[in-house]
């Protein structure tokens, strides 16, 4: 059953639409969910929403939406609440995120009442309340684990000084314990909402050929060697073979190619790739979860997820103390008959500071590289990226920019000059959207030269085009477009490097010089290679699906140890996982989706600012502004805060152990053993703190890093 969620259209334009839905106000999971479902929407350019005045309002092509679309199909829901096209998509959670300050609400009520002698029914109540969380973790360790933790310990200390009718010192711990889970909570890696959002993008609308009419259908529904059409701008959605038409295809973030292909009948063509000119009859072989893009999907979710806690080492070593803590407490009260000296053993446990000050260290790290300009999403990703010896690289716009730019122009007549050669070829790619054209255009600015009127223009696909332009037959183009016009190229053949692209020039029929276009090579690029090798990193490796040519050159200029061309996303993954097998621990550094296989199965992977946010959502680190040439200052950022992390368990360590061996003799009772136990979880804490700290004091020196 279908639920019709009311609306009122505010006004509408071509292209821009404002409605009024009132649930938008009252109802914040329907809120959340239908402004994602509008977002994803093919077509929808922008959406802004104001949730107080129950008005959104949605930008969109007008070539690919209706107005009547984006108000009303876009309003329609399932009984459930959730958009009907994500029915059988995976489920959005509905949990709403609990704010981290919720968990110390009870612990610090009790700690209060403590504090201030409220009556003793009252400070026991208010404990109990506030020391639940610990006593269901030690419920779970000694029921469902069978072995003793950290949980058990403080259940015991906390049960056993709230019987002597000592409130305040309980209520400490149960206060710290929750602090250090709420960190806990905060670092936690989020939850990653790629695999939904690629689903989403091959289940989109898709025209084919049924009854010989074109009807648009949602694309999961199309069968086997069902014929689809695709216009330009369009997603392919089905991998498959043309029928017939030829078109450009950019399809960099499936294959990372750096420039837009040729396809034509009888070629294959993957879904996920975007049409940018031409048109296409595909018939279908794979749909959906079949693609290749939906086995990317697949290779995500078989990923390994790994714990996200920083310093969980130092969490187990505190556990691995709570057997012979208990011992020796259990045999202090026997041989002493003293229940205080027990006690006293009982809170010197160690694991309340290092529960505290690990996560504290992780998050001030993650706080200093938010400063300048570094995601990092979890402790894992950073005791992982701090201990990096292989680091492989994806290679367009992750090594090169990913944006082609004009790197020569060469004149092989004497009576047409370089600028007139390349305004006239700027005019006459004016209004093409493939790279090349851009580059040459964006050249053309570069020098102030206008773009002329065009007369007679022709566009031959995937070849060049030709134009009349002030007077002159102009052609431009590949050297087998030229050859076609009846233009001899051959003795004009060009040295160039192996990634450039040669665009050729002819004016009224002769062969007038040529523009050299190149996929840039990062400036940076040579020097973070060599400074990861200072940095310790044993092994690099480039892995592309371009041509091994175009690898080999790129590797030569930055300086990468091993290339692997022509690589499909799955052999990236695998190509990855044999590398930790042979006992590297390996940090991936790519930007498309062809790459987040690859970024999953890594040890650590990063990605950029710019990426593809299948890319960016998988990647545990984010670099946000300078893109590689932060990676080695991640490593060091995050090496330091490894060592914080270590410096902080020792300044928990060394005082517990001493009150250890105090307790033991009968030198420290309970309430001291708390204050020493507590006071270096706080220095302890204060010390983690040392990485934001340090950003605060020096924004000159992270404005000048960054």
């Amino acid at each position: 059953m279908t639920e019709f969620v009311p609306y009122t259209v505010v006004h509408a334009l071509p292209g821009r639409i404002r409605l009024r839905i009132p649930r938008l106000k009252t109802d914040p999971e329907f809120a959340r969910q239908y402004l994602e479902y509008v977002a994803a929407q093919p077509g929808v350019s922008r959406l802004r929403a104001n949730q107080a005045c129950a008005s959104v309002v949605v930008e969109y092509v007008p070539d690919q939406l209706e107005p009547t679309q984006v108000a009303a199909a876009l309003t329609a829901l399932v009984a459930q609440g959730q958009p009907k096209s994500l029915a059988g998509a995976p489920p959005l959670s509905t949990a709403p995120e609990r704010p981290w300050w919720r968990r110390l609400i009870a612990p610090t009520v009790g700690l209060g009442l403590a504090a201030v002698g409220a009556p003793p029914l009252l400070a026991a109540a208010s404990l109990a309340i506030a020391s639940l969380p610990i006593a269901k973790g030690a419920a779970r360790a000694l029921l469902r684990e069978r072995r003793l933790n950290v949980d058990v310990l403080d259940t015991t200390a906390i049960t056993l000084m709230a019987a002597q009718g000592s409130f305040l010192a309980p209520a400490g711990i149960a206060w710290l314990i929750a602090l250090g889970h709420s960190i806990h909570d905060q670092t936690a890696r989020a939850s990653r909402r790629e695999t939904t959002s690629l689903l989403a993008t091959l289940r989109r609308q898709a025209w084919v050929l049924r009854g010989g009419q074109a009807v648009q259908v949602p694309a999961h529904t199309i069968t086997s060697a069902e014929t689809v059409l695709v216009h330009p701008g369009e997603l392919v959605l089905v991998d498959g073979t043309v029928l017939s038409g030829t078109a450009l295809l950019d399809q960099s973030m499936l294959t990372g190619e750096a420039g837009p292909v040729r396809r034509t009948t009888g070629e294959r063509v993957l879904a996920g790739t975007l049409v940018r000119e031409g048109a296409l009859r595909v018939s279908a072989e794979r749909v959906g979860d079949a693609t290749r893009a939906g086995q990317i999907v697949r290779l995500l979710d078989a990923a390994p997820v790994q714990d996200t806690r920083a310093g969980n080492y130092a969490a187990k070593f505190a556990d691995r103390l709570v057997a012979p803590t208990f011992g020796a407490a259990l045999l202090a009260t026997g041989a002493t008959a003293s229940l205080s000296r027990g006690v006293s053993l009982l809170i010197v446990d160690f694991a309340t500071g290092i529960r505290i000050a690990a996560p504290i260290a992780t998050l001030s790290t993650m706080q200093r590289a938010a400063r300048t300009g570094m995601l990092i999403r979890s402790g894992r990703a950073m005791e992982q990226l701090a201990g990096v010896d292989a680091v492989v690289f994806d290679k367009t716009g992750t090594l090169t920019t990913g944006r082609p730019a004009v790197v020569d122009i060469r004149g092989f007549q004497d009576r047409w000059t370089v600028r007139q050669l390349l305004c006239w070829a700027a005019s006459a790619e004016r209004g093409l959207t493939h790279p090349a054209a851009s580059a040459i255009r964006a050249e053309a600015a570069r020098q102030d030269l206008d773009t002329l009127d065009q007369q007679h223009w022709r566009y031959h696909l995937g070849l060049g085009v030709s134009a009349v332009i002030d007077g002159r037959a102009i052609a431009v183009g590949s050297a087998r477009f030229l050859r076609e016009q009846g233009i001899v190229v051959e003795s004009r053949a060009l040295e160039a490097k192996p990634a450039a692209t040669i665009i050729y020039v002819a004016v009224d029929g002769k062969l007038g010089g040529a523009i050299i276009c190149e996929d840039p090579i990062r400036p940076e690029a040579p020097r973070v290679l060599e400074a990861l090798r200072r940095a310790g990193v044993r092994h690099t490796m480039l892995l592309t699906g371009d041509s091994r040519c175009a690898g080999d050159y790129v590797a030569r200029q930055v300086g990468i140890d091993a290339v692997v061309a022509e690589s499909f996303p799955e052999q990236k993954a695998a190509i990855v996982r044999d590398l930790r097998r042979r006992g590297y621990r390996v940090a991936f550094v790519g930007d498309g989706i062809n790459d987040s296989p690859a970024l999953a199965y890594a040890d650590v992977s990063v990605s950029l600012r710019d990426a593809a946010d299948v890319a960016r959502e998988t990647a545990d680190i984010v670099l946000m502004e300078r893109g590689i040439a932060a990676l080695p200052e991640a490593i060091q950022l995050c090496r330091d805060g490894l060592r914080t992390i270590r410096q902080s368990i020792g300044i928990v360590a060394v005082p517990n152990a001493l009150a250890l061996g105090l307790a033991a003799a009968g030198l420290l009772s309970p309430i001291a053993a708390t204050l020493l136990n507590n006071g270096s979880a706080i220095v302890a804490g204060l010390h983690a703190l040392r990485p934001v700290r340090r950003s605060r004091q020096d924004p000159a020196d992270d404005a000048s890093a960054a």
